[in-house]
């Protein structure tokens, strides 16, 4: 209690100088000072001093007080026994001042004797919570408030606050704070909330029968719903969902089928506050103890778009691989590296502009140099830009900050704002994509990727790339350093940074001067036993020898300081282990000081160089097949023998392609599983496996619930064979498979589907080879027809023609003469077409101008006239080609009358030459129908000249089309001869 307070108390019965003399006397009297403030046992001592001092109503009084402080005091300590915090307060001005706190409400609070008299809100409300006033000004108890606070070392934690507010008999107000600290209990549900709210999935509680009874913000921004929207509505009559009865009678069967306690999950279309979207939809019931549904979790996940995502994925993927692997980027050819890596980027990213930028010193100035820029729109490489860094501060700052800078608009982003004037609208750039180049955590260059024009969206996986770009730009650089500086490496140095291998030092004599601990495990031997030794020890004699001749070589040549050889280690047991030995010369002040090396065992590269090797063998071999059944029984000989999978079965799609049946089955696989069933098309990890063309791995296919026996097998691996089917392998293991295995095995599925191709067209041939067989017997046949048993009579009768002739003059005769003249040119193009047919002879080249001359002067053209423009020289058999112009020239004169002209010209593109006549053309109607044998509107034609122009110019590998001439006649182009300085196919 306060002095004045106390002093105060006693004034209502003498005056205040009075009461003050009172008070000071009795302090006095129990021995204590003069003080401002006094504990309850103080007043109540002091007290007890002025009963015996005084009498009557004073006395009364000091017996009134004394009590009530006896009391207070036994209240006090009482708190002092309280487990929970708590706080009396005194109002000033309304507000709350700390007077005392208990034992627990310093601990949990961590505030001391230094918070008496300290606003209460100011030591633990935070400045974000509006601390009210009223629970200290309305005298309650009740079931208190939650509340958030601050302790002293500003760890915020939830309490359950109860306030008691208690009057004085002085008037004063005191207040009584109690804190109960529920943070452990609100924990869970903050969490829950955290956890529903945060994720990137749609998700939602359901009663049982479909009744929202709540969705998390990621749902509601998705489908733009208020929560009011959706509580209490069932799911499918939310907006997102009830804009198309197929996914509201979709969803109803889910929600049904999910109350019965199945999970579904499927694809469905919904309405977004963006338009349709397909989303990724689940629904799983949730149980009570009597496994009854209870609840139902509605999950969605918005997958539009997700195919082009994938396919977007797969080309970054590709050229990172390329780049990656590019000899330029591994030997550091670093300008042939950076044209190829800015080239590839401008085109994954489709952007007109690729700049390689470097931090460089110049004069004490910091600046970017653009060390390749490439235009794609010119496909032209140039360099030599470049930035000050103190120009441009906010810019230099975020490549500091950013792995990449992914600006949208970058004339108004802040990280790239002020390159406005002299760099972006210089070349009209509105948006970029720069990846920085770091080296040890250091920014050292940068990437940027630059769209013209107008803004652009970078996506996430855009913006992984420019940083996987940076990191091969990197690459390359750190490559070319490599190849440019010579490496002066300690002993000790290089076997820390190589401690992963077996890494040794060596004398310049060859003998061991230190080793690591992988090289003792590997060899077996001590470090004691190795130190010391000749590396003889531990290597053939062959060996030693060549990585001698390679130190020499080494020392010869200035250039380099490193080389690689194969080797085989001996180890202690007579092992002899294939190893690569990565060895470098250390030389100081121009003298040979030894070897550092760093040894790797390559036995499994070895196997697999010797496994690829059998796979080419197995190729050869499955080339040799003739059938599929052959091929499939290679096969699975090969799997078992060479990949080392005795457990496999090949199966091929039966004629009608519906189902996959076993062609060929180890014994092996007899054994695990018994018979083997014919699968259907897209059933099983086989038929899944055909229908979608990928790999399927299964961990252990006794998890597959498809109905299929397959006995103690346990990890299977399934590999398409393209059209013709698929190979399954077996094991009894459990995830017995890694990716080397599915790396083999398709590689052998890729040479089994190329033999399967093989076989297939060896088949189709030898039917083709067999019918043309066939025809040609029989044209044989007809062409005998023609030679012997109709111009045998045809001679016969020109001879009796010409008696005639002698012996009398009949104008009737001539008419026989020329109906013979007609069958003869018949039975000559009859011939020619069955007996030359489609075939050629020796090409050679040949003047067109010359052969066409030839030509015309062996038809009769009696008032024609020809005109050959051009000296084109092409690759042709000659006297097939003169019989082509002897065709054509034939067919101009009997159509386009005696006295005609024909042209000879070149055609440029496509290559060729054409045949032209100023005659009254050909029909569009009948273009099409000219080169079939038998075709002619000429009385005297026989209609197989243009059949045998065609069959000649295909025989050449050329085309042959009819149009209409300048001068209204036909015209016979024929395209795609090859040139005089062209090679054969």
């Amino acid at each position: 209690m306060r002095r004045a307070d106390l002093v105060a108390r006693f004034s209502q019965a003498v005056d205040v100088e009075k009461a003050e003399s009172l008070v000071d006397k009795g302090a006095r009297t129990v021995g204590l000072p003069s003080t401002e403030t006094y504990t309850s046992q103080n007043v109540a001592d002091i007290c007890e001093a002025i009963e015996q001092q005084t009498e009557g109503y004073l006395r009364l009084l000091a017996t009134e007080i004394r009590v009530s402080e006896r009391t207070q005091e036994r209240f006090d300590a009482l708190l002092e026994q309280v487990t929970d915090p708590v706080v009396t307060v005194r109002f000033e001005d309304e507000t709350p001042v700390v007077a005392a706190m208990n034992p627990a409400f310093r601990e949990t609070f961590g505030y001391g004797s230094a918070a008496i008299d300290q606003r209460l809100d100011d030591l633990i409300v935070p400045e974000d919570v509006a601390e009210p006033v009223e629970p200290w000004l309305s005298p309650h108890t009740g079931d208190g408030q939650e509340a958030q606070r601050l302790t002293d070392d500003g760890e915020r934690r939830t309490f359950l606050l109860r306030t008691v507010v208690v009057t004085r008999e002085t008037g004063r107000v005191e207040g009584y704070g109690i804190y109960t600290d529920i943070t452990e209990r609100k924990e869970p549900e903050r969490r829950y909330e955290a956890v529903f709210n945060n994720t990137y999935q749609f998700m939602g509680l359901l009663e049982s029968d479909g009744t929202v009874l709540k969705v998390n913000e990621p749902a509601r921004e998705f489908g733009d719903l208020a929560p009011e929207k959706v509580g209490g509505r069932r799911v499918w009559e939310t907006s997102f969902i009830a804009w198309s009865e197929v996914t509201q009678a979709r969803t109803m069967r889910a929600v049904e089928r999910a109350a019965t306690g199945e999970f579904v999950r499927h694809e469905l279309e919904v309405m977004g506050a963006d338009g349709k979207a397909t989303i990724d939809f689940s629904v799983r019931p949730v149980l009570d103890d009597t496994g009854d549904v209870e609840l139902l979790v509605i999950e969605g996940r918005d997958i539009t778009g997700e195919r082009q995502r994938r396919a977007r994925h797969e080309r970054q993927r590709e050229a990172l691989v390329e780049l990656a692997t590019d000899q330029a980027v591994a030997t550091g050819d670093l300008g042939t590296a950076l044209h190829r890596i800015t080239e590839t980027a401008a085109d994954v990213l489709d952007v007109p502009r690729v700049n390689v930028w470097m931090v460089e010193d110049q004069g004490g100035a910091t600046l970017l140099d653009c060390v390749d820029h490439y235009d794609r729109t010119m496909d032209a490489h140039t360099s030599g830009m470049d930035l000050a860094t103190e120009e441009y501060p906010e810019y230099f700052e975020a490549l500091e900050s950013h792995r990449a800078i992914d600006a949208v608009d970058a004339r108004s982003d802040p990280r790239t704002a002020e390159l406005t004037d002299d760099y972006l609208e210089v070349h009209d750039i509105g948006a970029v994509l720069d990846a920085t180049i770091r080296s040890v955590g250091e920014t050292i260059g940068v990437v940027c990727h630059e769209h013209v024009g107008g803004t652009r969206e970078w996506t996430d996986d855009e913006v992984d790339f420019a940083s996987d770009i940076a990191d091969i730009v990197h690459r390359a650089l750190r490559n070319h350093e490599r190849k440019e500086r010579k490496l002066e490496l300690e002993r000790y140095e290089t076997m820390l940074n190589r401690a992963g291998d077996i890494v040794y030092a060596t004398d310049p004599d060859g003998y061991l001067t230190a080793v690591n601990d992988a090289a003792t495990a590997f060899l077996g031997y001590s470090r004691e036993e190795v130190v010391g030794a000749h590396v003889s020890l531990v290597m053939d004699d062959t060996d030693v020898a060549t990585g001698e001749a390679i130190i020499q070589e080494l020392l010869a040549d200035e250039d380099r300081d490193e080389g690689v050889f194969e080797m085989n280690l001996v180890t202690r047991d007579g092992e002899r282990i294939p190893c690569e030995d990565h060895i470098q010369v250390l030389v100081s002040d121009g003298e040979f000081q030894g070897v550092v090396g760093v040894v790797r065992d390559i036995t499994e590269r070895k196997e697999y160089e010797n496994t690829l090797e059998a796979l080419h063998a197995t190729t050869r071999a499955l080339f040799r097949c003739e059938t599929r059944d052959e091929v499939a029984q290679q096969t699975a000989a090969a799997a078992k023998s060479v990949l080392g999978y005795p457990t496999n079965v090949v199966r091929l799609c039966s004629a009608d392609g519906t189902s996959l049946q076993p062609v060929a089955v180890t014994e092996d696989a007899k054994a695990v599983y018994g018979k083997r069933p014919t699968y259907a098309v897209g059933e099983g990890p086989v038929g899944e496996v055909y229908a979608s063309g990928r790999t399927r791995v299964c961990e252990d296919v006794q998890q597959l619930d498809d109905g299929f026996d397959r006995g103690d097998a346990r990890a299977g691996l399934y590999v398409s064979l393209g059209e013709y089917g698929a190979l399954s392998i077996n094991s009894r293991a459990v995830d017995a498979f890694d990716q080397t295995d599915v790396q083999l095995a398709e590689l052998l599925a890729t040479n089994v589907e190329a033999a399967l191709d093989r076989a297939a067209d060896e088949r189709e041939l030898r039917e083709r080879t067999q019918e043309l067989r066939r025809q040609n017997e029989r044209l044989d046949k007809f062409a005998s027809v023609l030679s012997h048993d109709l111009r045998n009579p045809l001679n016969v009768a020109q001879g009796r023609l010409d008696l005639a002739q002698r012996e009398c003059d009949s104008e009737h005769l001539d008419s026989v003469a020329q109906a013979h003249d007609r069958m003869d040119t018949l039975i000559q193009d009859v011939l020619t077409l069955t007996r030359e047919g489609r075939s050629v002879g020796e090409t050679t080249t040949v003047s067109v101008a010359t052969v066409a001359e030839a030509a015309w002067d062996h038809v009769e053209t009696d008032e024609a006239t020809v005109e050959i423009t051009g000296s084109q020289e092409i690759k042709a058999d000659e006297s097939r080609l003169r019989q082509l112009f002897e065709n054509l020239f034939r067919n101009a004169v009997e159509h386009a009358g005696n006295a005609c002209t024909v042209s000879v010209g070149t055609l440029d593109d496509p290559p060729g030459f054409y045949v032209a006549d100023d005659g009254p053309g050909i029909p569009p109607d009948e273009s099409d129908t000219v080169f079939d044998s038998g075709y002619s509107t000429a009385s005297e034609g026989t209609g197989f000249g243009l059949s045998i122009v065609k069959q000649i110019a295909e025989a050449h590998g050329w085309e042959v089309n009819v149009t209409a001439s300048d001068r209204g006649g036909a015209r016979f182009e024929i395209c795609g001869t090859s040139s005089a300085n062209q090679q054969d196919d």
